[in-house]
């Protein structure tokens, strides 16, 4: 009985394993952790340790078990020898169960006790296993976030500024067709009887009007322009802001997250995985670059600590939209060359594939929305400047048609 008794324990603790892998894997992962807070160690150096050693010792599955065969294991042996002791030449009560001498019976305990420890060791194996997949899982994933979260903040900056553009120039359409009609009449108005001496006032008067309307256009178009400049570049400083924060928030996600580097190796033969020449290539590449660099080894980890540079501050302003598209022009013979652009503070993270993901994204998608930015500015710029040169044209052709019909010049 009491071998019954601890063997059954043993299996209990396998059950309760079992159900709470079951429970693990059945809860939903939920949708908003708590902020990663990074706290300073407590001043009280001796008060720490001491709830350290309060604190109950998290063991593993295997660990359990073990223990309980080192508690049970002596006192079933003992109970075999009581058994067989104590049964003399009585035959055993259950011959499919307990062997008919102590030798045997205690051979198949010790077989029993080794079969529940390798099955535990199976299952910590399995379970280190799947862990070790799922990690891979993450990270694979994780090395989309960078190009996915930047992508969005782009796509999100391009529209904005497109609908404010497309508001401003929507708004503005009414005034120029009812600007475009009085030019209209006032070009009907312009008859050869103004030529007359008793119209040269009526003459005057109209063309104070024309000159009125073409200033207000004038200054509608610039106007326009401006907002319309002022909508692009104000999304283009919150890209950049985007950018910086969005990067430096990642990196110290990636920093916090459990890597597959992190477990302690399992007990089992590496995968044989087979890679492609190109494959192959790159990753000699990146080791040779690894040597080669000065990033420091940290201290329990095996990632190395790496610095990736900022980004330009102050680049995506309407006046340097040109030197983005055309390149900045070298300095004439005599004159410094114009300094560096200020750049936004380094970042501090691991080197790992998701950290050069994310490094990597944060500059396509900025060189990207550069170059968007300044072609925007440029089309922005020479829709107005036509505008602008259309009014000038019809300004100088209506002075020729005024100086004509005036007796006097008007100016």
């Amino acid at each position: 009985m009491r071998i019954l008794y601890a063997t059954g324990k043993m299996r209990e603790l396998l059950l309760q394993r079992a159900k709470f892998l079951d429970v693990i894997a059945a809860t939903a992962l939920p949708e908003k952790g708590p902020p990663i807070v990074v706290s300073d160690p407590p001043e009280d150096g001796a008060a720490a340790a001491e709830a350290d050693a309060e604190a109950p010792a998290a063991l593993a599955m295997s660990e359990l078990v073990t223990q309980a065969r080192e508690k049970h294991e002596a006192e079933m042996i003992r109970f075999c020898d009581e058994y067989h002791t104590a049964r003399g030449e009585r035959a055993v009560t259950r011959p499919s169960f307990i062997p008919d001498n102590v030798d045997e019976h205690k051979a198949k305990v010790q077989s029993l006790l080794d079969g529940l420890i390798s099955k535990a060791e199976d299952e910590r194996l399995t379970s280190v296993k799947a862990l070790r997949l799922q990690l891979v899982a993450i990270w694979r994933l994780l090395n989309l976030v960078g190009g996915a979260v930047f992508d969005d903040v782009s796509l999100t900056a391009r529209q904005t500024a497109a609908i404010a553009c497309e508001t401003l120039d929507t708004a503005h359409r009414p005034l120029a067709r009812d600007r475009e009609k009085k030019r209209e009449m006032h070009e009907v108005a312009l008859k050869p009887t103004l030529m007359n001496a008793q119209k040269q006032a009526e003459l005057r008067a109209l063309h104070a009007a024309e000159a009125d309307r073409s200033a207000a256009a004038t200054a509608t178009s610039e106007q326009l322009r401006s907002e319309m400049l002022a909508a692009e570049s104000e999304q283009a400083a919150v890209v950049v802001r985007r950018l910086v924060h969005q990067s430096q928030a990642m990196l110290a996600l990636l920093d916090a997250v459990v890597a597959h580097e992190d477990l302690i190796p399992a007990d089992e033969p590496p995968l044989d995985v087979h890679h492609g020449l190109k494959k192959k290539l790159r990753m000699e590449t990146r080791e040779m670059a690894l040597d080669s660099s000065e990033d420091s080894p940290q201290e329990g980890r095996e990632f190395m600590t790496h610095v990736w540079p900022g980004l330009p501050l102050g680049e995506l302003v309407a006046e340097k939209a040109d030197a983005l598209l055309d390149g900045a022009p070298p300095p004439a013979e005599g004159e410094e060359a114009p300094p560096p652009p200020e750049l936004s503070p380094e970042l501090t993270s691991n080197m790992t594939r998701a950290h050069r993901s994310v490094i990597s994204s944060r500059d396509r998608v900025y060189a990207a929305y550069r170059r968007h930015y300044a072609l925007r500015v440029r089309e922005i710029n020479a829709a107005c400047e036509k505008a602008l040169s259309d009014e000038r044209q019809w300004t100088a052709h209506w002075k020729q048609l005024v100086g004509r019909a005036a007796i006097e010049p008007i100016e």
